[in-house]
């Protein structure tokens, strides 16, 4: 876990990512309420901007602290990725790590938050101090919560013409990243009533099907 002295000296990451959720979905962003999670950090390299996404394991420990693991998991994603946990006031991340060329690059961020979760605005200012600087907004999909469950998903899309350039990882990386909210929500009529409880912020995979 992230001691204080670490958290004091990290900010958070403010970018037009943002500016493109208000504008583009007319959502408010809120304020962080003294909350200190691991997305605020500190300036990164002017070559490649971005708060965890496409940033290298060493770069992003240099900035959070060691990781937990690598911790093994069920399916095809594991056998190439390793998953790292990293704990912080309130919250947990957990980081996926692609090799390309020896060096371990982040290609998949989970946050979940304690408790009741976070208002919507505090989880769009965290996507937006995850992912590339250039990051932008491009499609909105939202899954409402039906009958059985209590469990919405908000769904979006955006394209990073930093994460996929030929001078960062060799343009390893797919320019695209697709980020789902897992949200609980309340009374429309009440502000604030919804909350988000985890966050999957992806890098699309390149394919012969997707290059």
């Amino acid at each position: 876990m992230m001691s204080a002295q670490q958290l004091s000296q990290v900010r958070l990451h403010r970018r037009g990512a943002v500016a493109a959720i208000v504008v583009g979905t007319g959502l408010l962003v809120g304020g962080m309420s003294g909350r200190a999670p691991l997305a605020a950090h500190a300036a990164a390299a002017p070559a490649f901007a971005s708060g965890a996404l496409g940033l290298t394991r060493s770069e992003i420990e240099a900035m959070w602290g060691g990781g937990e693991g690598p911790f093994a998991g069920q399916g095809h994603y594991f056998d190439v990725h390793d998953l790292y946990t990293y704990q912080a006031t309130g919250e947990t991340y957990h980081i996926a790590y692609q090799q390309i060329n020896g060096i371990e690059i982040a290609v998949y961020v989970q946050v979940d938050w304690l408790g009741d979760g976070v208002t919507q605005g505090v989880a769009h200012e965290t996507v937006a101090g995850l992912i590339p600087d250039d990051a932008r907004l491009t499609d909105l999909y939202t899954a409402p919560p039906t009958p059985g469950g209590p469990i919405a998903f908000s769904v979006t899309r955006y394209a990073s013409e930093a994460l996929g350039s030929p001078q960062v990882h060799s343009g390893a990386l797919a320019p695209e990243i697709l980020v789902v909210a897992q949200e609980r929500w309340g009374d429309p009529s009440v502000a604030n009533s919804s909350s988000v409880i985890s966050l999957s912020i992806a890098v699309r995979e390149r394919t012969q099907l997707t290059p």
